[in-house]
């Protein structure tokens, strides 16, 4: 095996630099400054203040920098060194397997080096850093001289899906989302990162009607099994397998009506087993303290930052899965419309029946394996 390669940084003596300004100002003027933060090339200011930095460090613009120091010295380097992701798949990954964007269901943390070296700016040093995805850009900067590394790979976790996964993140900022949830869909992790991108066009650009016909195309028994035998290893899966067997067969017989009715009520029923099984304490009957119950527990095992969106997905399952529902016929199939039989037959298909699969898939993420 060959001599393993070590990365050497540029090295200069220490920078002079604490904090960016964030307004311009007249000499005598107040002016905030900034001194811990993070932006996107979506951001305004976002290209004037790296090209700053840039010049400070009397370098050519680059959009993959890493540069750290601290009272002795300047380590700075340029495009050509290596990052590593840490991640949750969405399936099972053997060692040395090929991995695709699809496969990815979270990212947690972005550091900098390899099993050679690390890079990662030390306890209480000053840092930037730049990373870039296709024409995107994202800066983090802190020079408050108490850095933590372990919440720099986190906030560089951050940063890297703001700009890996600006069609989720950006839809929150428009009516996307909103759209979405009005007829039951959310950025579920089961679809992947292409298919997210997909659905969400399709609400974009007025083609919400079309969407049934993809759903028809695109997920076939093959795919709903394949979710499926990754829910078996979970204890509360296994506890209830009989109800899901029986639903998830009704979904392939194209028995819709049966099948949302069987499996509607294991969204919540699968949680609460699992709360049993963790805590010894299950959940209410209410929606806004099951929604509620999900979001805590998926903070605590993911964190608020999860690529999953906890709190997001509290709202979806509040707005959509358990919102209150006072007509007398309804063209919705949520747990209280199809509960109080007030749910038009025509209503059951098979996308309300996936739209049930993938939040119960969701809900899988957020839960410890046995």
């Amino acid at each position: 095996m060959g001599k393993e390669q070590k990365i050497v940084p540029i090295v200069r003596e220490p920078l002079s630099l604490d904090g960016i300004s964030l307004n311009s100002a007249l000499k005598g003027d107040n002016v905030s400054i900034s001194v811990k933060g993070s932006l996107t090339s979506f951001d305004v200011g976002f290209h004037e203040v790296s090209s700053h930095l840039c010049q400070i460090l009397s370098i050519l613009p680059a959009w993959r920098l890493l540069v750290k120091w601290n009272e002795t010295e300047t380590h700075i380097f340029i495009d050509n060194f290596p990052m590593m992701l840490n991640i949750r798949t969405n399936k099972t990954i053997q060692k040395g397997e090929h991995l695709h964007k699809n496969d990815i269901a979270d990212v947690s943390t972005l550091s900098f080096g390899d099993q050679s070296n690390n890079l990662n700016p030390k306890k209480g040093e000053k840092v930037i850093a730049i990373i870039s995805a296709d024409y995107l850009h994202g800066l983090y900067y802190d020079f408050t001289g108490e850095l933590d590394p372990d919440e720099f790979i986190l906030n560089m976790g951050s940063l890297y899906k703001q700009i890996h996964y600006p069609h989720i993140y950006r839809s929150f900022e428009d009516d996307t989302i909103v759209k979405l949830i009005e007829k039951g869909w959310f950025p579920f992790v089961g679809l992947g990162e292409d298919e997210n991108k997909l659905l969400m066009a399709m609400f974009k650009e007025g083609k919400a009607d079309r969407v049934s016909d993809w759903c028809e195309d695109t997920f076939d028994h093959a795919r709903i099994d394949k979710m499926v035998q990754r829910w078996s290893g979970y204890a509360a899966y296994q506890a209830k397998k009989t109800q899901f067997e029986q639903g998830l067969n009704c979904v392939k017989d194209g028995n819709y009506i049966a099948a949302i009715l069987t499996l509607n009520p294991l969204v919540e029923g699968v949680f609460n087993e699992y709360l049993m099984q963790k805590t010894g304490k299950g959940i209410s009957y209410k929606g806004n303290h099951i929604a509620e119950s999900i979001y805590k527990k998926a903070v605590e095992r993911l964190g608020e930052n999860s690529l999953l969106l906890p709190k997001h997905f509290r709202d979806y399952l509040l707005k959509y899965f358990f919102k209150h529902n006072t007509s007398p016929v309804s063209d919705d199939v949520t747990r209280n419309a199809s509960a109080h039989g007030r749910s038009k037959d025509d209503a059951f298909d098979f996308e309300k029946a996936l739209i049930v699969i993938m939040t119960l898939d969701q809900l899988f993420f957020f839960m410890d394996r046995n």
